[in-house]
């Protein structure tokens, strides 16, 4: 299955998620108010590069974010920082550093409310590193990009992140697509013209992502659409002639 998301569609979830929650302003005592999302993340970069992230945004049921007044969010006993992001939005985080990144580890996300009860959210993460991924150079339509991975864990979702960068009238512009991978543990996969190519301009260039998400679990007692998600990718840069 393959979903594109438009540039206006991106700017209108980031609009939403730059507003602030009117919960901000009060002192929360009940879980079922808010639903966070948080996530250990890995990434190796298409320049070899690789970080670590530890994220916990709060929303509220309307997908507004909610800075907890009185609250605060813990990871594996370190209190988190209050973060604002490019778009911003505010979330809690920490450093890659603070926390050594290990396989098959619980992460554990503790939600502090104004009344001193607590609630968590724990990540584990996948025992298998997802290090690997062969691309090719350069493809030239019509041909397919074939695309190998190595480190497979067998209770991940996998699936690819493309940015494809395309000119048009002379100027230089950029379209996301997601595709599902319907049988990660074939370890490769075939991406057509179709799915490589944006559907205006000329193509020129396609960052491939591969993504391995392993899922969580969250306190019962916060609100719908909480999630908790360990989080690997690697990325190549791939050439369109």
């Amino acid at each position: 299955m393959t979903r594109i998301f438009w540039m206006f569609q991106l700017s209108a979830a980031f609009f939403l998620l730059s507003c602030e929650s009117p919960l901000s302003d009060a002192e929360i005592t009940d879980p079922g108010l808010i639903a966070p999302e948080v996530t250990v993340v890995k990434s190796r970069d298409y320049r070899t590069i690789v970080s670590y992230a530890y994220e916990c945004i709060i929303r509220d049921k309307d997908g507004k974010f909610v800075v907890l007044k009185n609250g605060s969010v813990l990871l594996n006993k370190y209190a988190m920082n209050l973060t604002e992001s490019l778009f911003d939005y505010k979330y809690y985080s920490l450093p890659g550093t603070t926390i050594p990144y290990s396989l098959g580890k619980p992460y554990i996300f503790t939600v502090r409310l104004a009344n001193g009860s607590s609630y968590d959210a724990v990540v584990v993460t996948p025992v298998i590193d997802l290090s690997a991924l062969a691309a090719p150079a350069n493809v030239t339509p019509p041909e397919q990009m074939f695309l190998q991975w190595a480190g497979i864990d067998s209770n991940v979702v996998m699936h690819f992140e493309l940015k494809i960068y395309y000119r048009l009238n002379g100027e230089q512009s950029m379209t996301q697509r997601s595709i599902d991978i319907p049988a990660p543990k074939a370890a490769k996969f075939y991406l057509t013209p179709e799915q490589y190519l944006s559907p205006v301009g000329t193509t020129y260039g396609v960052e491939v992502t591969l993504v391995a998400e392993l899922e969580g679990t969250i306190d019962p007692r916060f609100g719908k659409n909480g999630k908790a998600t360990a989080r690997q990718s690697v990325s190549k840069l791939v050439g369109v002639l």
